[in-house]
């Protein structure tokens, strides 16, 4: 995932990279099972199955078409956001 933001003003848009294997890390799982405060944590644990079978059809689809535009936003001033898979 990539995550760009710029404005007319900025000289350097702002950049952030993010694998996509992040959404089925277990090093990931346990850093927030680990600092979570979350009183039901079973409950939330049973959404990394699903969360592996998203990325896995994430990558079946970018493998298939190509990287997407998620989200992309350009207001009237110049600022623009956009989220890219």
């Amino acid at each position: 995932m990539k995550i760009e933001v710029s404005t007319p003003g900025m000289a350097v848009p702002i950049k952030i990279v993010l694998p996509n294997s992040l959404m089925k890390s277990k090093l990931l799982w346990k850093i927030a099972e680990s600092g979570s405060d979350w009183k039901d944590w079973e409950t939330v644990k049973q959404y990394q199955p699903l969360m592996i079978a998203c990325y896995d059809a994430l990558t079946e689809y970018i493998k298939e078409n190509g990287h997407f535009n998620l989200v992309e936003v350009i207001q009237p001033d110049g600022t623009k956001v956009i989220i890219s898979l």
